[in-house]
């Protein structure tokens, strides 16, 4: 796939609850274990690698995800994936003043395994907000709080979607 062929979206200026249909997929990587630890707020890490020709400007979506990891509690028993409501940030974490932007998927459910290597497929379905600096960790965990709140009052919205996923 050649980067000339994909829609570079990162000049278009989206509002809060825009919607959209942008799918993506890549291998779950480690981060630096601020989601969870720090800011209670787990997320897997998408390899940068696998996005190399995803143009979306920074920003948090709403959308959702599943993982690809056959034998385990994200599939069924026919081995389906499973479809999780999820949170998304892309772009840098300007908090932590990173210069790399990345790709962070909360799936907002309670889950007790890892799913490092596995294969996670997301669709955003809106926009939330842009990236902003806050002005401390409690000002980014209030945030993150705010985010999927949004996010979840959003997929609220789509009647046919949530029989795919519990809550």
């Amino acid at each position: 796939m050649s980067g000339s062929s994909t829609p570079d979206l990162r000049s278009k200026k989206f509002l809060r609850g825009d919607e959209m249909q942008i799918f993506f997929a890549g291998e779950v990587i480690h981060g630096l274990g601020r989601g969870s630890k720090r800011l209670g707020c787990p997320t897997a890490n998408i390899n940068p690698k696998d996005l190399e020709y995803f143009r979306l400007p920074e920003g948090v979506f709403y959308g959702l995800a599943s993982v690809n990891k056959p034998g385990s509690e994200f599939t069924d028993q026919s081995q389906s994936c499973r479809v999780y409501p999820a949170v998304m940030s892309v772009g840098r974490n300007l908090i932590y003043d990173a210069e790399q932007v990345s790709f962070e998927v909360h799936l907002m459910t309670d889950f007790s395994e890892d799913f490092y290597g596995a294969r996670l497929t997301v669709v955003i379905l809106g926009f939330v907000r842009e990236m902003t600096r806050p002005t401390s960790e409690q000002h980014l965990i209030d945030m993150i709080n705010d985010d999927k709140k949004f996010s979840r009052d959003q997929l609220a919205r789509y009647e046919d979607i949530q029989e795919l996923y519990t809550h």
